[in-house]
């Protein structure tokens, strides 16, 4: 019997309590569930609050393209200003050039076919035939045998020529001897200046065809097709137009002389000089600055003289020195013979040499005083009035029929009738 109840108690205690059993289930459901949950899971994406993270703005459409419309041939953008070397376009003879900077710096280096680019500095030298070169805008040059130029570019005033201005491009050709034939675009085109320096001074054009030489000796001749050349040797201005012809030259003894075959101007000052055909003119300054004319002996032309509304007219072996005084120009007479001026249209002023007048002109006329020997004027009456002695005399405006102040053929004014 003892034997039969611990039999008994042995297999109730091994056998597991439901309650043990469902804790059991319940601790293996468990551990699955631990075992489950290390297995990566995939996050969920979470919300973007608006508040912090706006929501991308969708992408714009890419702008259509614009063409853009074709650029002017060989017109440089207003915006750019920039210098531009120059090419050789023609090889028609031996030419050399002399490079300024790189490794063929300083050597005379033959010129073989066209393309070859110019840089500022270096120099040209053509030994026969001749060679064209090409700037801005279909401006070229064309070199004559036994020619040498320097080529520039540069941003500098040019006194006193005004129009060249140091904000645009200016390409400057040093021509130390020989002939070239220019033909130069219009500025509006090309936006750049070009200016040719020679011994005796510059010429700075502006849509111009032209010729310039300059001789062993310095003198430089111009011929000019169409537009006009300015030269300047730093003190006067020699304006030639189309069809103009002037031989120019600045001399060992300061004096700037001017000779024209067809006409030319010049301009000192408030006076304008007109070199009549075959006419001669040399100018000059002295210390004071005052400006000295004389028509040389030789000269086959007269010279023209304008100051304010007095015109004179000048022979060959005259002068006139003229000079600024208290508001008006001094006019003193040189060389031979009476110079004589029209003052008004009607009355003449007539000066010996070294006779002098001062000249002043205000809204009631011109008026002339004397200061030195005994000019006269003699009147539209044909009264004679002598200055001798500090004399003086007015000139009175004319007044034409609708009441404004002329004088004849003097601009500003027009013309009495």
């Amino acid at each position: 019997m003892k034997y039969i109840l611990g039999m008994i108690l042995a297999f109730c205690l091994v056998l597991p309590s439901p309650a043990y059993s469902q804790q059991a289930g319940q601790g293996k459901t468990d551990q699955q569930a631990k075992a489950k949950s290390r297995q990566p899971v995939p996050a969920a994406a979470k919300p973007v609050p608006a508040t912090s993270q706006p929501t991308p703005a969708a992408a714009k459409p890419a702008p259509e393209k614009v063409s853009q419309p074709a650029p002017v041939k060989n017109v440089p953008p207003a915006e750019a200003k920039k210098e531009q070397p120059a090419f050789f376009t023609k090889i028609n003879g031996d030419c050399l050039i002399r490079p300024k900077a790189g490794p063929e710096a300083g050597k005379w280096i033959r010129v073989a076919k066209p393309g070859q680019k110019i840089e500022s500095g270096d120099d040209i030298l053509v030994r026969s035939g001749d060679v064209e070169i090409e700037l801005y805008s279909e401006t070229t040059v064309k070199l004559q045998a036994e020619c040498m130029v320097t080529y520039f570019q540069t941003r500098e005033n040019i006194r006193p020529l005004a129009f060249i201005r140091p904000d645009y491009p200016t390409t400057k050709i040093k021509v130390t001897k020989g002939t070239i034939f220019a033909k130069v675009s219009p500025f509006e085109i090309s936006k750049h200046f070009v200016v040719f320096d020679t011994p005796s001074g510059v010429a700075g054009v502006r849509g111009t065809a032209f010729s310039l030489s300059v001789s062993p000796e310095g003198v430089v001749s111009i011929t000019t097709e169409n537009g006009t050349v300015a030269f300047t040797n730093g003190q006067f201005v020699v304006d030639l137009g189309g069809g103009a012809q002037a031989v120019l030259k600045q001399n060992s003894d300061g004096s700037f002389s001017i000779q024209s075959s067809t006409g030319a101007k010049a301009f000192s000052a408030d006076t304008t000089f007109t070199i009549g055909a075959g006419g001669k003119l040399n100018l000059d300054l002295d210390k004071e600055g005052n400006t000295q004319a004389s028509v040389p002996a030789d000269s086959q032309g007269t010279v023209g003289v304008q100051v304010g509304n007095i015109q004179a007219n000048l022979n060959a072996g005259q002068g006139v020195n003229l000079g600024s005084q208290g508001g008006g120009t001094s006019i003193q007479a040189t060389g031979n013979g009476t110079i004589q001026a029209t003052v008004g249209g009607n009355n003449v002023l007539a000066m010996d040499s070294g006779e002098k007048v001062l000249v002043t002109s205000g809204d009631k006329g011109t008026n002339i005083v004397g200061q030195g020997g005994s000019p006269t004027v003699t009147g539209s009456d044909g009264q004679v009035h002598n200055l001798e002695n500090g004399g003086e005399i007015t000139v009175e405006n004319k007044v034409n029929s609708e009441g404004e102040k002329c004088t004849p053929s003097v601009s500003p004014y027009k013309t009495c009738p």
